[in-house]
């Protein structure tokens, strides 16, 4: 009988994935433009984004000047489709909602830099397919 996926894996209907990418985005300004209130507001605005794409935030971390995101992502959804949702829609609302703090911390009404990155995240996935040819491992 073959083994079942584990729990980490998430799955729909059609399809099963583990896919984490770490994301990482800087301020445009770099220097101390993250407070805490800033970072919570991010926290919060990353996570509702992610779900209403059918992805997870699992772990988010700020710092001055960029934040660290870890998203489990769904396989219908283009990486550079996601971050462009995460750092626009959160550059919208940061400034909406703290364009006094932030006035001298934007460039041309930017917040975020345009770069950022994207690395994929597993858990030794060289082994986790060669487990599938091995064993016979299915969804259930």
């Amino acid at each position: 009988m073959p083994k079942l996926i584990s729990k980490e894996w998430r799955k729909s209907r059609k399809y099963f994935f583990d896919n984490k990418i770490h994301f990482i985005f800087f301020t445009k300004r770099r220097g101390n433009v993250l407070g805490k209130e800033i970072l919570t507001k991010l926290e919060d605005i990353f996570r509702k984004n992610c779900q209403q794409m059918k992805c997870q935030l699992i772990e988010f971390e700020g710092k001055n000047d960029y934040v660290h995101l870890l998203v489990s992502v769904n396989p219908t959804v283009a990486i550079s489709i996601l971050a462009g949702k995460l750092k626009g829609t959160s550059s919208r609302l940061l400034v909406k909602e703290f364009s006094n703090e932030l006035k001298e911390h934007l460039i041309d009404n930017h917040f975020w830099s345009s770069s950022y990155a994207a690395i994929s995240h597993g858990d030794s996935h060289l082994e986790k397919i060669k487990n599938f040819f091995d064993n016979d491992i299915v969804p259930d």
